[in-house]
């Protein structure tokens, strides 16, 4: 099946769109205690987007796929300005963190480990962050 660039410009803005759209929000972790409660955005600083963390990889997943596939893509610069903006060192390192806590740890592990990089390099590097991740798989 092939792509075209109107098709794939449409899912970039739908993208975008959803990634940076924090609520409704369905958190998707057990609350054990008044230190759970937090916006999505300071739970999650990466991922909090798109109703809930595992629907907001796929959208981090399907820009990044888009992006390789047509690098021509007009919505480039705003990908790539959204990726520079939220993968930093801390939102990543807060978004590892949030697997050392037992009330978050439900399909995380298996939604973050083959989230691919496909985009500019300097997104791959900073979801690289092997000090960060203790363990857990970088991407493929």
């Amino acid at each position: 099946m092939t792509l075209d660039a109107e098709t794939a410009g449409h899912l970039a803005r739908a993208g975008l769109d959803n990634v940076a759209r924090e609520y409704p929000h369905h958190p998707g972790h057990l609350l054990t205690g008044l230190d759970d409660l937090a916006e999505p955005h300071g739970l999650h600083p990466v991922f909090f987007g798109s109703y809930d963390w595992h629907s907001a990889v796929h959208q981090h997943w399907l820009l990044l796929r888009l992006l390789r596939r047509h690098p021509d893509l007009p919505e480039r610069k705003r990908i790539h300005a959204w990726f520079d903006d939220r993968l930093t060192t801390t939102n990543v390192a807060t978004e590892v963190a949030c697997f050392d806590h037992p009330a978050r740890r439900t399909f995380e592990w298996l939604a973050i480990t083959p989230l691919p990089a496909p985009g500019r390099r300097t997104c791959e590097q900073r979801l690289r962050l092997p000090t960060a991740r203790r363990g857990v798989p970088g991407p493929r």
